[in-house]
């Protein structure tokens, strides 16, 4: 009955096209003689009911891999090898569908991070314990002979009943600390909890975590990415993050003040760019400032960073919210448009943050009717004149003091004739 309920979930769970690959990946396997096996992200999502739309299934060969993936795509339309790497890891593509194969291999880490050393296995079970998380360490059999034989030993079917998050071994958030971050991602998004003995070999894990963070920055870098990807659960993520203390080793603690409800806020429509730049908005002055000193974010994710703790400084001014809306929208004008709506969804002050919103639209948005041609037409002498009568429009609009083109024909008027009487 339960290998049944399993079959029904992965018939249920895989789309039409990801199902058709592995169908062809099984049938490869056979015909070499090999074994193949369906494993992780797929046949976890699959029992936990959870669809995040998007299917790249990951298949574990015994053997030789390249050769193997090269006859994968010999004699169909729309497939090819896409990447091939040293760790005996390949991406291709079948009929249109994209497929992560690996080799079934074992993995031997050094202490606290550094890539492991792999040696090639013959079977699932040998591959299997080198993964994270007991939920993360299930397979499904492909090739025809045993199809769908279920291989569970690590009990991850249990824990996926209870929503429980376990690893696999007691040194596992030492020897690789991203697995901390991984893990918390997790968690967050199957809404688990961590076993007591995982929890425990995580907090003993933070020391290692942050001497990581020196050792390797761009392995914890690309882990901490993660959590700003769209179907992630933000919110979750950094509140478990912070009750574990990871916040805290990272040096990204939040402000005490901080409103965190900002971040439940965001839905898959979000981009990564804005999810980031609303977690800035949740640091510590502190925080905020070693966001970029230790962790090597890409460019444009240091751009706000740096615009965040500016815009910090200008909104913790009293003199803002009494400026008038042109002068306020002449400041936001040099900030990123996801930095201030990011700052507006954590403000305590919620009249101002609509205030600031809407004039945040309105600095983008808003241009003059008229043009330079018409303003020099009406008097306007060329030269600076025409583009400071063109910004003083836009602010009066802003300032609802003039509405139509005609309004602003009239002051264009009005001001060349002050300036020939003057």
């Amino acid at each position: 009955m339960l290998m049944h309920n399993i079959h029904q979930a992965l018939d249920a769970h895989l789309q039409p096209r990801v199902a058709n690959a592995i169908r062809i990946v099984g049938k490869v396997a056979h015909s070499r003689g090999t074994k193949a096996w369906l494993v992780g992200g797929l046949v976890r999502d699959a029992i936990l009911g959870v669809n995040h739309g998007h299917q790249v299934p990951d298949i574990v060969v015994a053997g030789e891999l390249f050769e193997f993936a090269k006859e994968c795509i010999s004699s169909l339309d729309d497939s090819e090898l896409l990447a091939h790497s040293q760790f005996q890891t390949c991406r291709i593509k079948l009929e249109g569908q994209i497929v992560e194969l690996a080799s079934a291999r074992t993995d031997t880490y050094e202490p606290h991070g550094a890539l492991p050393s792999i040696a090639p296995a013959s079977d699932i079970l040998d591959d299997l314990p080198r993964r994270d998380f007991s939920i993360n360490a299930m397979a499904v059999k492909l090739t025809p002979t045993g199809f769908g034989k279920f291989h569970d030993p690590f009990g991850g079917l249990e824990d996926c009943v209870n929503s429980n998050l376990r690893i696999l071994h007691r040194d596992a958030f030492s020897e690789d600390p991203t697995r901390i971050l991984r893990g918390i991602r997790f968690a967050a998004r199957y809404d688990l909890q961590f076993a007591p003995e995982t929890a425990d070999d995580l907090h003993q894990a933070l020391p290692p975590l942050t001497a990581f963070q020196a050792k390797s920055p761009d392995r914890l870098f690309a882990e901490f990415a993660r959590w700003f990807d769209q179907h992630e659960n933000l919110h979750g993520i950094t509140t478990t993050a912070d009750e574990l203390g990871v916040l805290r080793a990272l040096q990204l603690e939040s402000a005490p003040e901080t409103n965190t409800g900002a971040l439940r806020q965001l839905t898959v429509s979000h981009q990564s760019d804005f999810r980031f730049a609303v977690f800035l908005q949740t640091l510590s002055d502190g925080a905020l400032h070693n966001v970029s000193q230790n962790l090597p974010l890409p460019k444009q994710w240091r751009a706000l960073a740096e615009d965040t703790i500016s815009l910090k400084r200008l909104l913790e001014s009293t003199e803002l919210v009494s400026s008038p809306d042109s002068a306020v929208a002449a400041e936001l004008r040099r900030h990123d448009d996801s930095v201030v709506r990011s700052a507006a969804m954590i403000l305590g002050n919620r009249p101002f943050a609509a205030r600031l919103l809407k004039v945040n639209d309105a600095a983008r948005r808003t241009k003059p009717f008229v043009n330079g041609r018409d303003v020099a037409a009406l008097g306007i002498k060329p030269g600076p004149d025409i583009g400071d009568t063109l910004r003083e429009i836009v602010d009066r609009r802003i300032d609802g003091q003039i509405a139509t083109r005609e309004d602003e024909i009239e002051y264009v008027r009005s001001r060349a004739n002050a300036t020939k009487c003057g």
